[in-house]
C-alpha cells in the first residue's frame, strides 16, 4: 500500500526530462504498467475519449522530428528558438519511447481526460525510476493535417486529434533541478471562499 509520504514523494521529485539516452529502453513491463496507470485515470461522464499510441520506431521518430522541426521553424516564438538552437534539437529529447496520447475530437472532455492519464503515466513512470517528459512541441506538426494523417498511418482512430505525448526513457544527467514552482505566489495563484 502506498502512503500519503510517498505518493507526495512521487509527485515532488518528478521532473520534466529534456536530454534522455537514446539507446536505454525502458522494459515491456514497465511500459505495460505505465499504460495501465492511464487506464485508471478519471474519465469524464466515464465516458473513454483517448487512445494511445506507443511509438518506439526510429524511422516513425525521425519522420515525426524531422517534420515537426520543419513546422516549428514558420514562425517560432522565443522559446521555440531557444529550443532549436540547442545542438542534435529533437521534440521528444532523445526519448526511446513516445506515447502519443490522441483524443476523440467530438468528446467536449477529451483535453481533460487525456490530461488526466498523461498525469497518471507521469507518475506511473517516476515511481518505477523511469523519466519522463509532458511534450506538446510536437503538437505543431502532429495536429496538422499531414501529421494526423501519419498518426492514422500508426493506428489513431477516425475522429481523433493530437493531445500530447508523453516521452519515456532514463535521463542523460543524474541530477535534475527543481523548477519554479512559484510558491512564492501562492496567494496570487490560490484563493479560499469559505
Amino acid at each position: 500500500m502506498i502512503y500519503m509520504s510517498e505518493c507526495m514523494e512521487i509527485i515532488k521529485t518528478r521532473r520534466s526530462v529534456r536530454g534522455f539516452k537514446p539507446d536505454a529502453q525502458i522494459s515491456d513491463e514497465a511500459l505495460n504498467t505505465i499504460l495501465e496507470a492511464a487506464m485508471y485515470a478519471p474519465l469524464a461522464v466515464n465516458k473513454p475519449s483517448w487512445h494511445l499510441t506507443v511509438i518506439q520506431s526510429k524511422a516513425a521518430f525521425d519522420e515525426i522530428v524531422e517534420k515537426t522541426i520543419g513546422v516549428l521553424k514558420i514562425n517560432p516564438n522565443d522559446h521555440v528558438k531557444m529550443r532549436l538552437s540547442m545542438p542534435k534539437f529533437s521534440p521528444f529529447y532523445g526519448a526511446p519511447t513516445v506515447i502519443a496520447v490522441t483524443g476523440d475530437l467530438n468528446n467536449e472532455y477529451s483535453h481533460t481526460n487525456s490530461g488526466a492519464a498523461i498525469e497518471n503515466m507521469l507518475l506511473a513512470a517516476k515511481a518505477q525510476g523511469i523519466d519522463s517528459c509532458w511534450v506538446c512541441m510536437a503538437n505543431k506538426f502532429l495536429g496538422s493535417a499531414e501529421g494526423s494523417e501519419l498518426l492514422k498511418r500508426l493506428g489513431m482512430p477516425d475522429g481523433y486529434g493530437i493531445m500530447g505525448c508523453v516521452a519515456l526513457g532514463y535521463a542523460e544527467k543524474d541530477e535534475i533541478p527543481m523548477p519554479n514552482k512559484h510558491f512564492d505566489r501562492y496567494d496570487e495563484i490560490i484563493n479560499f471562499i469559505k
